[in-house]
Order: structure tokens, then C-alpha cells, then sequence
């Protein structure tokens, strides 16, 4: 069972109070880490094993990072983009704002 009162203190853990994912192998499962930026998805149709939300919530970070990273390497600054993970099932289990990311990392979070 997952305990959401530690994701949502931070403002990055929305929609499960508890959460069971199907395991596979040596107790993994596999989760989907989306993009929605707006109106539009860039969907992960490979997905990533990972072992528990813990897991998933640093591969979210690093996704988010990744992108911030990317985006400033060309100049570009998207408002209002989200890394969503799901669960095999289609279930959410994260929703981290790259804002948010931003203000963890101390970066300016003005447009």
C-alpha cells in the first residue's frame, strides 16, 4: 500500500490514496512516463521495470530534469507541461509539473 501524504506535502503526487501495481519479474512492474504539454501528449509506449513508487518518483524527476535541460539548450520555456506517469493498467500514479521541478532545482519559475 502507498502512502500519497508524502508526494502531496510536496505538490507532486496526485489521484491515489493507495496503490498496488502488478509485479513482474523479481518484483517490478512496468510504468509509462507521458508528456502533456497543453493539449498535446508525447506518450512513452516503451515504459520503464521499476521496483516501487519511490523508484518512479526519482525516474519522474529525471525526466523532468532532462526535458528542463533539453529546453534550455534550445531557448524554449513550455508553461504548463506535466510528466504523467501511469501504471500498467492506465492507471495514474504521478503527475509532476516541470514548473515545479523548476522551483525545486532553483531555477526562475517567471514566464
Amino acid at each position: 500500500m502507498f502512502d500519497d501524504r508524502r508526494w502531496t506535502r510536496a505538490g507532486d503526487y496526485v489521484g491515489i490514496e493507495a496503490f498496488q501495481a502488478p509485479m513482474r519479474d523479481a518484483g517490478t512492474a512496468r510504468f509509462y512516463f507521458h508528456l502533456r504539454e497543453r493539449w498535446n501528449y508525447l506518450l512513452d509506449h516503451e515504459g520503464v521495470d521499476l521496483c516501487d513508487l519511490d523508484e518512479v518518483m526519482r525516474e519522474a524527476l529525471r525526466c523532468a530534469r532532462s526535458i528542463l535541460a533539453a529546453e534550455r539548450m534550445v531557448g524554449k520555456r513550455s508553461v504548463g507541461s506535466v510528466v504523467e506517469v501511469e501504471d500498467e493498467a492506465g492507471r495514474p500514479v504521478v503527475e509532476l509539473s516541470l514548473a515545479r521541478v523548476r522551483a525545486l532545482d532553483g531555477q526562475s519559475v517567471s514566464r
